[in-house]
């Protein structure tokens, strides 16, 4: 009956405050489903930025091979008007006439504009155009009265250096956004890894703490349970499973416990009634066996009442 107070008077708070099974494994599956889309996430929005980049590092590499190209044109087709009989070491106008490389430029200055990314390339594709198409005005220009051959050439020669001057700038221009799209490429490849390695650690961690938890206030509790279990069957009738750990956990502790209460009451009244019945039937039996031998001793000696006793 103690052991039956006494679990009557076992503390409620850690009752309330334990988790059961189910809710523990609800929260780690919604930990690791929330873990699993902040990774897709940001996993999405790396490679978005890093998409981003390479584009415009194609872009600007595209758009310095465009402004050299269009560089070695204008030198060409000053070459070839200014000295037209002059022989070339190489013939980078493959073939083209003075008229077929201005439809070139032209073309070249399109596609220019098409690609430019930013304001800054934008104006400065604008100031090309500009100063290109005042290069091919000042080459097409007739001579006045006055002007000598001489001053036509350097007006013209002023044009083309104003041209290429501008085109440098366009390259520089796109050269800093490449190298600005490389260095952002590098401080988002290194933020993803610290990013993968903070994930990586947090699954451990979660692993881990799955694991102790577990071990330590799931499992435990399971085989002290057992072994309550096994001794209360090897005739252990005080022994008692500890009505710790998880909630369905505990409630199989609290129906052991009480089934073992119950079992020894029973017990326990099966031997207070034996030994009362003992007692009851003990009594009059002596009283009997008594007043014959009180009998026996008034009969005489040889009596056929006292041999039947």
């Amino acid at each position: 009956m103690g052991n039956h107070d006494e679990a009557g008077r076992r503390p409620k708070a850690r009752e309330e405050a334990a988790m059961s099974l189910r809710a523990f494994f609800s929260t780690v599956v919604g930990g690791l489903v929330l873990l699993t889309m902040v990774s897709a996430t940001l996993l999405v929005v790396l490679t978005t930025a890093l998409e981003r980049m390479a584009s415009t590092l194609s872009e600007s590499v595209e758009g310095v091979r465009q402004a050299e190209e269009l560089e070695v044109d204008l030198l060409v087709h000053s070459r070839l008007l200014t000295s037209p009989g002059a022989p070339m070491v190489a013939d980078p106008s493959r073939g083209r006439s003075p008229p077929q490389l201005e439809a070139d430029l032209r073309r070249q200055m399109l596609e220019m504009h098409a690609i430019a990314s930013t304001r800054e390339e934008r104006q400065a594709v604008a100031e090309v155009q500009q100063q290109v198409f005042a290069y091919l005005a000042a080459q097409h220009a007739p001579l006045g009265p006055g002007v000598s051959p001489a001053q036509h050439e350097t007006s013209a020669m002023t044009s083309l250096n104003a041209a290429l001057r501008s085109l440098e700038r366009l390259i520089q221009i796109n050269v800093d956004q490449a190298q600005e799209a490389r260095q952002s490429a590098s401080h988002w490849s290194e933020m993803a890894d610290l990013l993968g390695l903070l994930l990586g650690l947090l699954l451990l961690t979660t692993l881990g703490l799955v694991v102790f938890w577990l071990r330590r206030f799931a499992l435990r509790p399971v085989t002290a349970l057992r072994s309550a279990m096994a001794g209360f069957g090897r005739g252990g009738r005080h022994l008692r499973a500890p009505e710790e750990g998880p909630l369905e956990i505990r409630d199989m502790a609290r129906t052991f416990n009480e089934m073992a209460d119950n079992v020894e009451d029973v017990l326990e009244q099966q031997r207070a009634f034996v030994a009362d019945a003992s007692h009851q039937l003990r009594n009059p039996l002596a009283a009997l066996l008594l007043r014959i031998e009180l009998l026996a001793l008034e009969l005489p000696e040889g009596s056929e009442e006292i041999a039947a006793v």
